[in-house]
């Protein structure tokens, strides 16, 4: 009797802290769990579009640079977009948190949009004139300071 005594605060807190522990596994899979959102197509598309409309860019053109990293910028998130959407599928059954894989395919996106903004920018400059080596400007010519005279003509009466 004694022993059934002593055992009734070791059964009572564990079973306590057992139901604590399914009842928190319990609501961490379906409250705390966070599913796959992936709103990168738009941006992949938008950013296709840009890359085959200049897709005959001369290398020396000014912009050039800025459109060889929106192609790695596109390539990046199509590749950690379609990382994702597998591991979503793999894990359909058992719930995964998919709260890093979302912040990540965020930053990447924004990452995205920002490089067809300063490809944008960068296009729209004006082609800056190169000068030939050999080739130096004059200097400017100050002319001195002239009156100014009235040409009026006069007419003969």
């Amino acid at each position: 009797m004694a022993y059934y005594v002593a055992a009734l605060p070791i059964i009572y807190y564990g079973t306590s802290y057992t139901a604590n522990q399914l009842l928190h596994s319990t609501k961490e899979y379906f409250c705390d769990k966070v599913d796959l959102v992936d709103d990168s197509e738009p941006v992949l598309s938008a950013a296709k579009q840009v890359v085959r409309v200049y897709r005959d860019m001369e290398e020396t053109h000014h912009a050039y640079e800025a459109k060889t990293f929106i192609e790695d910028g596109i390539e990046i998130l199509e590749y950690e977009s379609r990382c994702a959407q597998s591991k979503f599928a793999k894990w359909r059954v058992l719930r995964k948190d998919f709260k890093q894989t979302n912040q990540k395919l965020r930053r990447l996106t924004q990452n995205l949009e920002q490089r067809m903004r300063l490809f944008h920018q960068i296009v729209n400059l004006p082609s800056v004139p190169t000068l030939a080596k050999k080739h130096t400007p004059d200097p400017p010519n100050p002319s001195p300071p002239q009156a100014l005279e009235a040409t009026v003509p006069t007419s003969n009466p």
